[in-house]
């Protein structure tokens, strides 16, 4: 059923409304176990979410009418959109967010993702996939989004990385890495993680778009952001 629901999510019939309820939609197609359908929308709609780092619980697959928590954070999603605050997607709002995450069924995540490096006055921030130079230990799973935010006047950055493993189909969500940032310049902003076996360095270039990373001096790990 559930590689049905991943067919036809991109083979959807313009007759049916753009507003209608995204449940209700999958509930509608041939010998439909509406429970079932129910879970595997909800698991579909939280993987999408789970790829643009919202904090879903990939152990809950209830209808956002029956899990306050979930329900919220769609109302934040739809929010972020510009769409009415229900609770609940609709048809387009759903095929929205599957877009916005680059659904790794169809749109395998790697190095050609769009880079993404912004400063603007005290803020910087950065967004890409994160590789390793060190391919026997990688870091994380190839397919990831990994995400950067500095305030200088707080005086720290924050590295968060949400990613997916094919091998064993889980998501997996890392504890975010602080850093202390050591210089601020127009065109580049390093900060520094200080562990209890290594010393981590960061770099932000703004002119070419690119972080690097280097934790100690035996491997490195490059955000192409």
């Amino acid at each position: 059923m559930k590689q049905a629901l991943l067919i036809l999510l991109f083979t959807i019939s313009p007759a049916f409304a753009d507003d209608q309820n995204v449940y209700d939609f999958f509930r509608q197609l041939p010998n439909a176990d509406s429970a079932i359908v129910d879970e595997q929308t909800t698991a579909l709609i939280k993987r999408h979410m789970a790829n643009l780092l919202y904090p879903v619980d990939m152990g809950s697959f209830a209808r956002p009418e029956k899990d306050a928590k979930f329900r919220e954070q769609v109302i934040t999603l739809q929010k972020q959109m510009g769409a009415p605050a229900t609770g609940t997607l609709t048809l387009d709002e759903f095929g929205r967010l599957a877009e916005a995450a680059r659904d790794i069924d169809d749109r395998p995540i790697g190095n050609g993702i769009k880079k993404t490096v912004v400063k603007d006055g005290d803020f910087v921030s950065a967004t890409g996939t994160g590789g390793t130079d060190d391919t026997a230990n990688p870091l994380a799973p190839p397919i990831n989004i990994s995400r950067i935010f500095c305030q200088r006047i707080s005086g720290t950055c924050q590295l968060s990385i949400a990613a997916f493993n094919p091998e064993d189909a889980h998501l997996y969500f890392y504890i975010p890495w602080d850093y202390s940032i050591t210089s601020w310049e127009p065109t580049r902003v390093t900060a520094t993680n200080e562990m209890p076996c290594a010393t981590s360095l960061m770099t932000m270039d703004i002119q070419t778009k690119s972080v690097v990373i280097f934790f100690g001096t035996s491997f490195g790990f490059v955000v192409l952001c």
